[in-house]
């Protein structure tokens, strides 16, 4: 699976590069190719990846995949089976390739999209989800309702109103405090005078 990311959808997310994300990587799951009967050794299967084919075969304890060779476990404490990393021999259920090599996702530094959106605006996020979760709409500073949802006490939905709004006086100290002076230093390079 690719992921689309960084096409300044919002702003901040091009700080990251796509190819620093765990989406934009084709990914081995260990479950997926024992459902597909790729465990069982001597059997040859091609997984299809977002970036081509892989041929996988399966030998006792393990796969070889693209010349690699991926040792096969089971978890410590449930019937479950997992992959052991080439790389630091930990237990993972996935395993993503990255320039040719089959490893986890912290070998390989990757970090996932959603932990880097919205996050130039601080509190914006649990802004939203916290108006949300009382029935409102998610852009800020639009109307509250006054009634609180089922099974939601008065009090409760006071409490929450009270931290959206504390948190929306946070989204005008903020742009207050660090977009105007952003705003003014692009002032003040814009109009230097010789």
């Amino acid at each position: 699976m690719v992921a689309v990311f960084g096409l300044l959808d919002h702003p901040g997310d091009d700080l990251v590069p796509a190819d620093a994300f765990v989406e934009s990587h084709d990914t081995l799951d260990v479950h997926a190719v024992a459902r597909g009967g790729g465990l069982t050794p001597g059997t040859e299967t091609t997984i299809q990846g977002a970036t081509g084919g892989y041929l996988v075969s399966a030998r006792q304890g393990g796969i070889e995949i693209d010349g690699q060779s991926i040792c096969v476990g089971w978890h410590r404490s449930l019937p479950l089976r997992c992959w052991i990393c080439p790389c630091c021999q930990r237990d993972a259920y996935k395993l993503r390739q990255v320039g040719g090599r089959w490893a986890c996702s912290r070998c390989h530094s990757l970090t996932w999209a959603s932990r880097h959106t919205a996050r130039t605006i601080p509190g914006l996020l649990k802004l939203q989800r916290l108006r949300l979760r009382i029935g409102a709409n998610p852009t800020p500073f639009t109307s509250l309702p006054t009634k609180p949802k089922p099974k939601t006490t008065l009090c409760e939905h006071l409490r929450l109103m009270r931290r959206i709004r504390g948190l929306e006086r946070g989204l005008v100290q903020h742009a207050h405090n660090d977009v105007a002076a952003i705003l003014e230093i692009r002032l003040e390079k814009r109009y230097v005078r010789p």
